[in-house]
């Protein structure tokens, strides 16, 4: 396209400003995008989103924090989008896993849900499992989930990991360490990272809110999957540090010939 005719085809929408619908929609719609239902209230989208295809249909799968909180949806092929709502949970950055023809998610409650694909999304009957009833301080559900070996793998916000049945029929956990005693309050974890090594990988950090500029304590913690198993499981550290914050999920390479993993992770910090 030549960028002259690119220029003229350019439109920037801007905060606190109106548009009249009709001929948005027309600029828009020829721009490729589609229309799709509106919910019926303003809400934060702040999950990651999850791709599905089932019985010749294609899904994205997402959470909405606030206002309209809800799980939804979006059947491509059909172009509708379906609501789940369960009572008092919003959905923040809880990014949903496909398990068999289900699709199972976290919620700020420190609930997990496992909803069938299809029609049955929002109203057939689905497993539900409450993180604090088996530990009372398990906090939300902040993590996408993973899976291995038929077991669900995530990370709550108060420093657990979880290792949870692909049917959540039960759970067990492991507390991520800190390094520092003092007025600290787990800040948020990130999501799980799960090695051919059979370790898994986390980011975690802390916040002293009683201090007037903040404080922080940060690490990169792995558990290993076979101590998980025989009854020995803790975390180790392999980094922390009081300056700046390890917030995003590592990135782990496993070079098999050398039996080592490679962790790459990024540090949130004024300095950069």
């Amino acid at each position: 396209v030549p960028k002259d005719v690119l220029l003229e085809t350019v439109i920037a929408l801007k905060v606190g400003e109106s548009y009249p619908i009709e001929p948005l929609t027309a600029r828009l719609t020829a721009a490729g995008y589609v229309r799709c239902q509106q919910v019926e209230g303003v809400g934060q989208f702040a999950s990651p989103i999850t791709a599905a295809e089932y019985n010749g249909h294609a899904y994205l799968y997402f959470g909405v924090y606030d206002g309209d909180s809800a799980y939804y949806q979006y059947d491509l092929t059909a172009k509708s989008l379906t609501a789940f709502r369960p009572e008092g949970s919003g959905f923040y950055e809880a990014g949903a896993a496909i398990v068999g023809e289900n699709v199972v998610f976290g919620s700020e409650s420190g609930k997990l849900y496992s909803r069938p694909m299809g029609d049955g999304f929002a109203s057939a009957p689905g497993a539900s499992l409450d993180l604090h009833e088996i530990c009372q301080d398990a906090g939300a559900v902040r993590s996408c989930i993973r899976c291995r070996g038929g077991k669900l793998y995530l990370t709550t916000e108060s420093g657990f990991l979880w290792r949870v049945e692909s049917d959540l029929s039960g759970a067990s956990f492991v507390r991520l360490k800190s390094e520092v005693d003092g007025p600290y309050a787990f800040g948020g974890c990130s999501s799980p990272v799960i090695s051919e090594s059979g370790r898994v990988y986390a980011s975690v950090f802390r916040t002293d809110w009683t201090a007037a500029d903040g404080a922080y304590e940060s690490a990169v913690q792995a558990v290993s999957l076979s101590r998980w198993d025989s009854g020995g499981v803790s975390a180790d550290t392999l980094w922390t540090s009081g300056e700046g914050v390890a917030q995003a999920a590592p990135v782990v390479y496993y070079d098999a010939a050398a039996g080592q993993d490679y962790v790459y992770f990024t540090v949130k910090s004024s300095s950069g």
